[in-house]
């Protein structure tokens, strides 16, 4: 199952439904559903900290001093994120795009969008050194409705090619995390599975949506 794989993953059988997931349109000719190159990691934190540049003083508060840049990091590797489509996707649906191998660099930094755009912005060298189409390390995901798309939090990628189909491309993106760690949130998710305390695991759809409402 996507659990029996996740724990071999993450290390543990302790683990959370992380509190972010959406089930995600990508409307044929609107920009807006066009997901700009960015490590989701990158939104968990403003873009004045981020960086594995950083030095010791902007490493001191993120948020408000909520929490560092160390902690954003091991949250980042206690995860795996999940993205399935629920029609096929390719490259005219408007399928998204990884960086091969680009969880490598760490925390990479986001700039701010101008107003009215809603997505954080990598820097240009990255971008035409890593996602640029004659770098040779972009990797088309394309997919049939239930194959199951695994990554890093650090990886780097996007949607931003359109969706020339016509139809509506529909896909679920969520997030499974070793639940000894924090998520950096207000809100700490659900358990999916756990030895240590197994009646915390939600039991199925309507204990789920019970458990939203509370």
């Amino acid at each position: 199952t996507i659990l029996d794989i996740v724990a071999y993953v993450i290390g543990t059988n302790e683990i959370r439904l992380y509190p972010n997931y959406t089930s995600r349109p990508k409307v044929p000719g609107r920009s807006h559903d066009e997901v700009r190159w960015h490590q989701d990691a990158g939104y968990t934190v403003s873009s004045e900290f981020v960086g594995s540049g950083a030095t010791n003083a902007e490493t001191t508060a993120v948020r408000a001093g909520r929490y560092t840049l160390a902690d954003v990091d091991k949250m980042a590797w206690s995860m795996v994120n999940v993205w399935t489509s629920l029609v096929p996707v390719g490259r005219n649906e408007g399928c998204m795009q990884f960086s091969a191998g680009s969880h490598r660099l760490g925390l990479v930094p986001h700039a701010k969008p101008p107003p009215g755009d809603p997505w954080l912005r990598l820097p240009e060298e990255v971008i035409s050194s890593r996602c640029s189409e004659g770098c040779g390390l972009l990797v088309d995901v394309q997919t049939d409705p239930g194959d199951i798309v695994l990554f890093h939090q650090y990886l780097i990628h996007g949607s931003h090619l359109p969706n020339l189909s016509g139809k509506l491309r529909w896909a679920l993106d969520f997030r499974f995390q070793d639940a000894n760690v924090d998520t950096l949130r207000k809100t700490q998710g659900h358990m999916a599975r756990s030895v240590n305390q197994p009646n915390s695991v939600v039991r199925d759809a309507a204990h789920w949506a019970s458990l939203a409402l509370t």
